[in-house]
Parts: structure tokens; C-alpha cells; sequence
């Protein structure tokens, strides 16, 4: 079973092409979708190559890509500019340029300094993502995105740049810890929370399955994510106004990544925490009863996700993160509020004082 959803960016519109087994097909794909393509520039984490890393470049050799390669410790921590300038530094040693095509192997952390390597080397080369993880799969590999980190903040130097396409292998997602499809899982449910009441009940309804990690209920989350996502790239690719729903979470999320870090919580897990504060905030404004956060927080547990804010966390602490956002502006950073189940709103009229006693 493979399914394709069509990212729909008019001069910029791409394939996600979903499946089983779907590593095996990379050369396949570059030929078919990238004809003029001479060589290929496979960039990923130490983790993920020791897996697939022989697979995807004896392929890519089978195909006749003259693939190479370059790796970097795996962990967000070295995902910032000093990495960025090692490849491209190893870019040009090899002689790459813009009919080259560079390769993302791994997760949202290769996904993203990839994407922002390929974005700014020679003023754009293209591009291809090989998702790896849940969270990469379902979120970080659609739309665009491609940023580094700086010590005040989390993907504070970055970009919009679309891939070519995106293939996806959901049995990689077999070799991964847990902990990483638990992670990934937060977006799947945030992709539910935000546009679409059937979807959050679909995954409701079929997550001992999904956690299972049958192909056939991956592939379909893993398609309906990136449609629901896609939908909304297509609005608004660059985040002026209407993508910012994707944000749900997001805010609270990247504060307590800030502030432990980046150590104490994977990607989701933070957002996971995030979801639940801004459904309170919600409800301490009068804008969804208390059976929404019920369900999110009663979903979310099954899950594995974690739900509060440590106490050793104070409100202060997370205000003055919140703060730093670069979605920032004016010294505020809009919040996204749910209104239902399906349904958001984005919002400027939250009060500090509001998110202080919830934390509390």
C-alpha cells in the first residue's frame, strides 16, 4: 500500500509519497522526479546512517547518483550554525553544485539543518527529505521550515524552503525507541485538535493500533497528517497569519525547551505539555468547556505524553521564554486557543496574569 499526497505551491508544489519499504526506492524517485540530477549529498545524524545509511547510498550508487556523504553527532544540541558551516565546507570539497541534490536522512533535526544547508548553499540546491522518525513523518518534513538553533532560542536563524518531495518509509519508524513514537504522536494529535474533530476521533479510536505500528494505520496517519498540514501551507506558506495555527502548543512548548536546554524533553513531549496550558488558558477565558482538556489530557496519557509543568518551573521562568519567541512581536506572541475540538482560534488577548495562575 503506498499513498501520495500532493503539497499544492503552485511553482513550489511537491510529492509526499508514503509507503512501506520505501527506502529502496530513492534512486527510483530522483530519476523519475529529478531527471537532470549528476550527484546527490546524503546529510544525517550518526544514529539514523548507522541503520540505513549503507542501504540509501548503495542505492543511490545503483541508480547512478554518485552519491556521498557526511554525518553529525545526532542530538538538537548540534543543530546550529557550526554544524551548518561544516557542511558547507564538505559541500564544496565535493565538488557539489546546483545539479546536485542533497539528501535528508533522519529526523526533524536532520530534516531541518539539511533543508537550511540546502536552502543557503550556492543561494538554494535542491532538495529531498527521507523522514525517519513519527514526528518527521506526520510534521517537520511538510512545509518548509528549515532553521538552526542559537542559544537564546530555538530555530531563531532560519528560512521557508520546500523540498522536491518527500518519501516516506513508515517501517523505519520500527527501529525507533518508544520514546520517539510517543513524541511524534503529539503532532499527530495536534494536526487533530486543530482542524479536524474526525481525525482527533479516528486517532482516539485507533490507538492501540497506531501504536502497534500496523503499516497499513501508519500510512494512513501519516497521510492524513500531511494532508491536514498541507491544507494549510497552502493558505499561508509563509506564516503570515493563518499557518500560525500550527503553532498550537508550540509556544509553551519551546519555553520549556528553552529553559531546560533542550535536555530534559524530546520535541513532543514539550508541545504535548503546551497543548494542555493552552486548552487551560482557553478555558479560563470562557472559550471551551472542560470536557475538551478532559479528552486531550486523557488521550495524551495513553499516549505516554506528559501533561503538567514541572514544579520546579515557575510561571516567571516561562513568561520571559515566551517572550524570546521569535514569533514574537511587540513584545507579545499570539497564542493559539482551541474553541473546540477541530477548531482554533489565534489570539493576542490572553493576559500574562491569566497564564501565571494556570501555571500555578
Amino acid at each position: 500500500m503506498t499513498a501520495e499526497v500532493n503539497i499544492d505551491l503552485k511553482d513550489y508544489s511537491y510529492s509526499v509519497i508514503v509507503g512501506n519499504k520505501n527506502l529502496d526506492r530513492i534512486g527510483e524517485i530522483i530519476n523519475k522526479t529529478l531527471p537532470d540530477t549528476v550527484r546527490t549529498f546524503v546529510i544525517s545524524d550518526t544514529n539514523v546512517f548507522s541503520i540505513y545509511g549503507d542501504r540509501v547510498i548503495n542505492n543511490l550508487k545503483k541508480a547512478q547518483l554518485k552519491p556521498t556523504y557526511e554525518l553529525f553527532p545526532a542530538g538538537e544540541e548540534n543543530k546550529n550554525l557550526l554544524t551548518a558551516r561544516k557542511f558547507y565546507d564538505k559541500l564544496v570539497e565535493h565538488q557539489m553544485d546546483r545539479s546536485s541534490l542533497i539528501i535528508s536522512l533522519g529526523g526533524g533535526v536532520v530534516g531541518d539543518l539539511a533543508g537550511f544547508v540546502a536552502a543557503t548553499f550556492m543561494r538554494g540546491v535542491k532538495f529531498a527529505q527521507l523522514p525517519t522518525t513519527l514526528l518527521a513523518q506526520v510534521d517537520s518534513s511538510v512545509g518548509g521550515k528549515v532553521a538552526v538553533n542559537h542559544e537564546k532560542g530555538k530555530n531563531l536563524i532560519g528560512t521557508f524552503y520546500q523540498p522536491d518531495f518527500v518519501l516516506t518509509d513508515v517501517s523505519t519508524l520500527n527501529t525507533l525507541e518508544k520514546n520517539e513514537i510517543i513524541s511524534g504522536m503529539a503532532e499527530v494529535i495536534k494536526h487533530g485538535m486543530i482542524l479536524d474533530k474526525d481525525y482527533f476521533n479516528y486517532i482516539d479510536n485507533n490507538i492501540s493500533e497506531i501504536l502497534d505500528l500496523t503499516p497499513t494505520s501508519l500510512i494512513q496517519l501519516v497521510k492524513k497528517s500531511c494532508q491536514l498540514k498541507g491544507s494549510v501551507v497552502k493558505k499561508d506558506e509563509k506564516e503570515n497569519d493563518y499557518r500560525k495555527i500550527l503553532n498550537f502548543g508550540h509556544t509553551i512548548g519551546h519555553a520549556l525547551e528553552v529553559i531546560t536546554k533542550y535536555k530534559k524533553y524530546k520535541h513532543g513531549e514539550a508541545v504535548s505539555i503546551g497543548m494542555v496550558y493552552n486548552c487551560k488558558l482557553a478555558y479560563k477565558m470562557g472559550l471551551i468547556d472542560y470536557d475538551v482538556i478532559d479528552r486531550l489530557i486523557t488521550l495524551l496519557s495513553y499516549v505516554g505524553l506528559p501533561t503538567e509543568i514541572p514544579k520546579n518551573i515557575g510561571a516567571d521562568q516561562i513568561l520571559e521564554a515566551i517572550k524570546k519567541d521569535k514569533k514574537s512581536y511587540q513584545n507579545k506572541v499570539p497564542m493559539i486557543l482551541p474553541t473546540a475540538i477541530g477548531k482554533v482560534e489565534i489570539s493576542n488577548q490572553w493576559s500574562e496574569e491569566d497564564l501565571k495562575s494556570i501555571i500555578k
